[in-house]
C-alpha cells in the first residue's frame, strides 16, 4: 500500500479499499487492430460508441507498414459485445499523427464532437475540434482549439478530453517542455458550446505534485503525467482521472510503471486531493504489465473505467481494452 502526505491531504492506494470487477472487452466481429489504446466511450441516447487509437501492427512489426487510425465500435451495452466498424474518416485535418480522441455527444444538435491532438512529439502540434453528424463514422474539421508554443511549457500539448462541469464546457489536456515538466491545463468554452473558441485557464496540477510519479532526472524515468479527464460526481465533487508512471524500484521495472490515478476537488481549478494509483496489474494474463489512459463513465450507481493494458510476461505484448467497474459510493467515500 502506498501511503503519503501531500498538500495536507492523505494519499492512498485504493486497490485495498475498492472492490473492482474487471474484464477484457468483448467484440462481436473480428477486427484488424493489434493495439487498442486511449478508449473513449460515448452514449448518443440509444447506442454506446467507443472511440480510440488503433494500430494494425504488432509490437514486433515496427519495420512493416501499418495503419494508425481512430477506431470506432458500437454496442447497446457498456459490457458489449462491441461491433468494430471501419476506421473513422477525418476530413480537413492538417496535422500529422492524430491520436487519443476525446469525444462527446450533443443531443441539442445530434452531433458528435471530437477533440484530438496532432504532432504532439513534433514542433507545431495542435489540439483540433471536429464534428460528426453521421453517427460517428466520419468527422469534419471545425477549428483549432490551441497550438503548441515552442520553447515554453506548452511545447507539447496532447490528450485532450472534453467535460461539462456544473453546466460549463471545458477541455483538459497535457502540456510539457519536451520530455519534462508535465502538467494538466484547462481551456474553457467562451460561449459554452463545443464548437466555440476557447480561453485558457490556470494550470491545475503538475507532476511534482504527485509523489508516486517518477520525477524528471530520476532513475528509471519513462514519462510524465498524461491522459487526464474531469467528471462531475453525483455529490457535486469533481473527479480527476489521469495517468502516472510509478517511481523506480524492483517492484516497478520498465513495462510495469504506467497506472491511472484519481483526484478530488470542489472546483475545476482545484486544489485536488490526490488518491493514489487505482488498479494494480494482475499476476498473469493480458493486464499483468501496466494500464493507463482510462475514461470514466458513470451509469446508474456504477463507475466504469475503460482503460488499456498489456501483458508483462511476453516479448511483444499488445495493448488491449478492458473495463473495470465499482459502486459509485466507493469513490465518493474518499471525497
Amino acid at each position: 500500500m502506498l501511503i503519503g502526505i501531500m498538500n495536507s491531504s492523505i494519499v492512498k492506494h485504493l486497490d485495498s479499499k475498492i472492490v473492482f470487477q474487471r474484464e477484457v472487452l468483448k467484440y462481436s466481429n473480428k477486427h484488424p487492430y493489434k493495439h487498442l489504446k486511449d478508449a473513449c466511450p460515448v452514449f448518443d441516447g440509444s447506442l454506446w460508441h467507443l472511440f480510440g487509437t488503433a494500430d494494425t501492427r504488432a509490437s514486433g512489426d515496427k519495420g512493416k507498414k501499418g495503419c494508425v487510425e481512430v477506431m470506432h465500435a458500437t454496442s447497446f451495452s457498456l459490457k458489449g459485445p462491441w461491433q468494430v466498424h471501419s476506421g473513422v474518416k477525418l476530413y480537413g485535418l492538417i496535422g500529422l499523427h492524430p491520436c487519443a480522441p476525446g469525444v462527446v455527444y450533443s443531443s441539442i444538435d445530434n452531433t458528435f464532437y471530437m477533440f484530438i491532438h496532432t504532432s504532439f512529439i513534433l514542433n507545431g502540434g495542435t489540439i483540433e475540434c471536429l464534428k460528426s453528424t453521421d453517427k460517428g463514422n466520419s468527422f469534419y474539421y471545425v477549428n483549432t482549439v490551441i497550438r503548441s508554443l515552442p520553447l515554453s511549457n506548452e511545447e507539447r500539448i496532447y490528450d485532450p478530453h472534453p467535460a461539462e462541469i456544473f453546466g460549463q464546457k471545458y477541455i483538459i489536456y497535457t502540456s510539457s517542455i519536451k520530455d519534462n515538466d508535465f502538467s494538466f491545463k484547462i481551456v474553457k468554452s467562451i460561449n459554452n458550446s463545443w464548437d466555440s473558441k476557447w480561453e485558457k485557464m490556470n494550470q491545475i496540477l503538475q507532476e511534482s505534485d504527485i509523489f508516486f510519479q517518477n520525477q524528471k532526472n530520476s532513475i528509471g524515468r519513462e514519462w510524465g503525467i498524461e491522459g487526464a479527464q474531469l467528471i462531475e460526481l453525483p455529490n457535486k465533487k469533481i473527479l480527476l482521472n489521469a495517468v502516472c508512471f510509478l517511481t523506480e524500484g524492483k517492484e516497478t521495472p520498465p513495462g510495469k510503471k504506467q497506472r491511472f490515478f484519481l483526484g478530488i476537488a470542489d472546483k475545476v481549478s482545484g486544489p485536488y486531493k490526490i488518491l493514489g494509483p487505482v488498479l494494480s496489474p494482475t499476476i498473469n494474463g493480458w493486464e499483468s504489465g501496466e494500464n493507463g489512459h482510462a475514461t470514466i463513465v458513470i451509469e446508474k450507481e456504477e463507475i466504469n473505467f475503460f482503460y488499456h493494458a498489456r501483458n508483462f510476461n511476453i516479448v511483444h505484448p499488445v495493448w488491449r481494452y478492458g473495463i473495470a467497474k465499482c459502486n459509485t459510493s466507493q469513490i465518493i467515500e474518499y471525497c
